[in-house]
């Protein structure tokens, strides 16, 4: 009868065992997505600084606001994305509103140079859509976190607590259409 209550016990403890370690193994691949989302993010975004670097540099675009697309543009570029980085991202995105808001001189850079307005207006939407996979990573990772068995046994191990990620990241309403 001895041999009985030992089976049950190592089948409980290989089951406990068990349980911890496919929640640990959701936990390190809910932290692999936050950080392959934020790798997706960061590439669009440098993507989106060089497009209105391009942008900017168009004949027709007018001085002033060539150069405020490019100041705005080279900060975010070459920040490392700090939180002060991010906040640059905002500044690049309100740029880029205000040198597309002329629609008859967005009409005349389609004409010179439909590339560069095409592949602006795509990654502009493909930022949209990084920053919102990335925080629904972030809340993925922090909800698995949150439970009581990942708090309790530290499951979760040394890895920092997945942060949001927030900037205007709003898609200019002429791009919105195409």
């Amino acid at each position: 009868m001895t041999w009985v209550y030992v089976v049950l016990g190592v089948l409980f403890v290989v089951t406990i065992a068990g349980y911890f370690s496919h929640v640990a193994g959701r936990l390190d691949r809910a932290h692999l997505k936050v950080e392959s989302t934020r790798s997706a993010l960061n590439t669009n975004a440098a993507h989106r600084s060089s497009l209105a670097l391009e942008y900017g540099r168009l004949d027709v675009v007018p001085a002033d606001i060539s150069q405020a697309l490019s100041a705005a543009a080279r900060a975010a570029r070459d920040e490392e994305f700090a939180e002060s980085g991010w906040h640059l991202e905002s500044v690049l995105t309100a740029a880029i509103a205000a040198a597309i808001e002329d629609l008859d001189l967005l009409e005349q850079a389609r004409t010179r140079a439909p590339e560069v307005v095409a592949d602006l207006a795509s990654v502009c939407r493909r930022v949209q859509y990084a920053r919102r996979f990335h925080n629904d990573a972030v809340s993925q990772a922090r909800a698995l976190r949150d439970r009581f068995v990942a708090r309790t046994f530290r499951l979760a191990g040394h890895a920092p607590l997945p942060e949001y990620i927030d900037f205007d990241d709003s898609v200019p309403p002429p791009f919105e259409a195409h």
